[in-house]
């Protein structure tokens, strides 16, 4: 009878010394998060940082969006590189145009405000690579991205 309730009051306290820990976890994480976003301070090649406005993300761009784009012949269903003929060209949002930018304005460095030093930069979406399958002669899929002369990977036997 004692060994089960010594046994209680031990996972009792475990659970609480979790919940301490992930609540510590909690308040510490956040001031460094808001920190982070506030702050929106450029280093230039000098060394001199000066104040700038803080960078906003575009409100349609949610993190971690992905997308897929898939362009089917109608008569034959085999998947085609770009859309087949007679078809309606693919129109581009806004957003998905900011993806494929590799345009450097507006980004800001931003220095860390941990010890290691370093900094920080926002791509606001953009510098991303839209990724291509395409099925050749012999039926293997071959992958490429955006831009590449020959495949990165196939779907056949690696050995």
């Amino acid at each position: 009878m004692k060994a089960r309730r010594y046994g209680k009051q031990v996972t009792r306290r475990l659970l609480t010394s979790l919940l301490g820990v992930a609540a510590c976890f909690a308040v510490t994480a956040q001031p460094a998060l808001s920190e982070d976003v506030t702050s929106g301070h450029e280093q230039t090649g000098s060394g001199t940082s000066g104040p700038q406005p803080p960078v906003e993300k575009p409100a349609a761009v949610s993190e971690g969006a992905s997308g897929l784009r898939v362009h089917i012949d109608p008569k034959t269903g085999a998947i085609l590189r770009e859309p087949a003929p007679g078809a309606v060209p693919l129109q581009l949002t806004p957003q998905e145009q900011n993806a494929l930018s590799t345009s450097h304005e507006g980004l800001v460095q931003v220095p860390s405000p941990l010890p290691g030093g370093g900094v920080k930069l926002d791509l606001q979406g953009r510098f991303q690579s839209p990724l291509i399958g395409t099925i050749d002669a012999n039926g293997k899929v071959k992958m490429q991205h955006l831009g590449e002369q020959h495949g990165i990977h196939d779907s056949g036997d690696h050995k």
